[in-house]
């Protein structure tokens, strides 16, 4: 829509060289259309090309605008009594509320650099800068411009749609006059030009996204331009151009632009909320103050518009949200799900697979190492072994170098085990704050599937709330995770499964098989029911149990037991020689630092050595790690 506002304007100016006004309105129409399809043609073409194009046309236009400014106010023209009283005692502040609402299209250009952010080099810095920068200079641009306009005609400036051009006319200086002319038409056709390419931009993000029907995201095969959303839109602009009032063009745009923002500030403080830990480059300050303040404004913007207007923009309003409802919610999760099923399917015929195993002490390597290697086989994958040395806040990185040795004395030890088992393994040492944050970000890094970690020792409650780094992998990881409790995993004489129904427990019975390869073992499937001996409970868990395992590739004993609680029923069972086999469990992070899990009682409470596993759901997540999930 704001297009068809710059196109109108564009054919306002053209049309002051030739002083069309017998057939005006016909010529604003005609020419508003041209320059239109002009520039969806060049985008078309190529973004380089209309890039080129903007930056030659914005560069003259600013320069012809300056220069405009600096004549107008040193001719004499110039009346101070306009700008007194400030505020008109008639119209009051609501006045410039209502003219917000016609104007504040012309502000919004620092949206329009978001939407092309996929485009530019080094968003993370040049982004937020951009924007910025988008705000502050045409703000002082504008200030001049309307300084000299108000100066000259006071209360006449707004009965016209060129302003600049009726004040070249009463200087009497016609290179003047054309030189307003031009650069109305440079500015002007930036403007619709850079809309354009937002917009198309925008559009195309949708229609990849889901949002909008998937023809919408398709690129052009040689060009790599979003040709068929550069069509969409110039339909739009097109038939607001036909229409060519252009302050009901500009109060349209400016209510669908003040939606937009004000759900752009909601979203801010929405994300903010649910997703604290997401990477964010930019980090808005006196959150929420700022986009709450964004909401308000626009939306008080809006409450003073007229009734039409306001009426236009519900609908708008409304239409967007039946779209998303009806269409868009659907289309973008069947998008997710055969995204997410086509990246399982190359990486299984790819025969990817990735273990992350994060080393601590010279003492775990081997126990760690062989649960490592044994899912390896399982899976024809590949190890990444990694050791975290962490320096304190305060010093720099390099103050942990010194460490480096130790760190390459385990890596060693590790790639030796693993040719031990002919399994592929590469090494890394990473200089962190936290240790969590390392392992974190190089399972991200590695795409892998798989992270397997050993704990020290039990955590005391003071612990638990000061040294939270496991809880946080086991919380973020972007994979599947192993626990480990290494104590005896040499003498280990039989894997005992504690057979739940959770998704930890489950995913634990698959990988079941690889453990009874390593250790060549018998494996016993214990199964605890809480309370005091029934028979309708004990047959039910004989039920449970035959369901749980048909499929199991293995043979494996089943044992029903009754105990008070289920840790005591297994920790009753359990020998010390006895490997234990559960699923960690699902706790949140509050409850995982003042009570211990079920799983987390248990190993602390057994000699033996114990294996947690913990299986990736997936969240409501950047599509990054949603990509990475693998479905059972």
């Amino acid at each position: 829509v704001s297009c068809s506002l710059y196109a109108v304007g564009f054919a306002e100016h053209f049309l002051e060289f030739f002083h069309s006004f017998g057939i005006r309105d016909i010529a604003v129409t005609i020419i508003g259309i041209v320059i239109a399809l002009f520039f969806v043609l060049l985008n078309i073409k190529g973004t380089k090309e209309s890039v080129r194009t903007t930056n030659v046309l914005v560069t003259l236009k600013v320069a012809i605008l300056m220069l405009f400014a600096l004549i107008v106010f040193f001719s004499g023209k110039m009346d101070f009594s306009n700008f007194h009283p400030f505020v008109s005692p008639d119209k009051g502040i609501g006045g410039i509320f209502r003219a917000i609402t016609v104007i504040y299209v012309s502000f919004f250009g620092f949206e329009v650099i978001s939407n092309a952010g996929e485009e530019i080099k080094n968003p993370e810095k040049n982004l937020p800068r951009a924007i910025l920068l988008a705000l502050l200079i045409p703000t002082l641009i504008y200030l001049c411009i309307v300084i000299v306009v108000i100066g000259v005609l006071g209360d006449r400036a707004g009965e016209t749609v060129t302003p600049l051009v009726v004040i070249t006319r009463t200087l009497r200086s016609p290179w003047l006059l054309t030189l307003v002319i031009i650069g109305g038409l440079f500015s002007t056709a930036t403007a619709l030009n850079s809309t354009l390419i937002a917009s198309s931009r925008q559009m195309y993000a949708m229609g990849r996204d889901g949002y909008l029907p998937s023809i919408i995201g398709k690129l052009h095969t040689k060009r790599m331009t979003p040709v068929v959303a550069l069509l969409v839109s110039a339909v739009i602009v097109l038939v607001f151009t036909v229409i060519g009032k252009v302050d009901f063009i500009a109060k349209v745009s400016n209510v669908a632009l003040l939606f937009a923002l004000t759900l752009v500030n909601m979203s801010v403080i929405i994300l903010r909320k649910k997703q604290p830990d997401l990477r964010r480059p930019f980090k808005l300050p006196f959150h929420p103050v700022i986009p709450a303040l964004g909401m308000l404004c626009s939306i008080a913007i809006v409450v003073v518009m007229d009734r039409t207007t306001q009426l236009l923009g519900l609908i708008y309003f409304l239409l967007g949200g039946i779209v998303y409802i009806v269409y868009a919610k659907g289309q973008k999760e069947k998008r997710e799900k055969a995204r997410k099923l086509q990246e399982i399917v190359e990486k299984q015929l790819r025969q990817e697979y990735k273990i992350l195993v994060a080393l601590s002490t010279l003492d775990n390597v081997r126990g760690i190492m062989r649960i490592a290697c044994s899912l390896a086989r399982k899976y024809k994958g590949e190890i990444v072994v990694m050791t975290v040395i962490e320096v304190p806040h305060g010093l720099p990185l390099e103050a942990g170098l010194g460490e480096v040795a130790v760190s390459r004395l385990l890596l060693n030890q590790a790639v030796n085990i693993a040719k031990q088992y002919d399994v592929s393994v590469t090494k890394q040492i990473k200089l962190s704050r936290r240790t969590s944050e390392a392992i974190l970000e190089t399972a991200e890094e590695e795409e892998c599937n798989f992270i397997v970690i050993a704990r020290e020792k039990a955590l005391s409650l003071p612990e638990r709330v000061v040294n939270t780094g496991l809880d946080v992998v086991l919380r973020k990881a972007p994979c599947d995770v192993a626990l480990l409790k290494l104590n005896g995993m040499e003498k280990v004489k039989r894997i005992v499964y504690a057979a739940e129904d959770s998704a930890d427990a489950k995913y634990a019975l698959s990988i079941l098989p690889a453990f009874q390869d390593e250790f060549n073992v018998h494996i016993v499937a214990l199964h605890v029911i809480k309370g005091s001996p029934q028979v309708f409970e004990h047959l039910s868990g004989q039920i449970f149990l035959d369901e749980l395992l048909k499929d199991c590739p293995i043979k494996i004993e089943r044992k029903i037991i009754v105990a008070e609680s289920v840790e005591e029923g297994i920790i009753n069972f359990v020998e010390p020689t006895d490997l234990l086999v559960m699923g960690l469990g699902s706790s949140s992070f509050l409850e995982r630092i003042l009570f211990s899990s079920v799983s987390e009682e248990v190993s602390e409470r057994l000699e033996g050595p114990v294996i947690m596993i913990s299986r990736y759901v997936m969240k409501k997540q950047p599509l990054i790690k949603v990509l990475r999930h693998y479905g059972e």
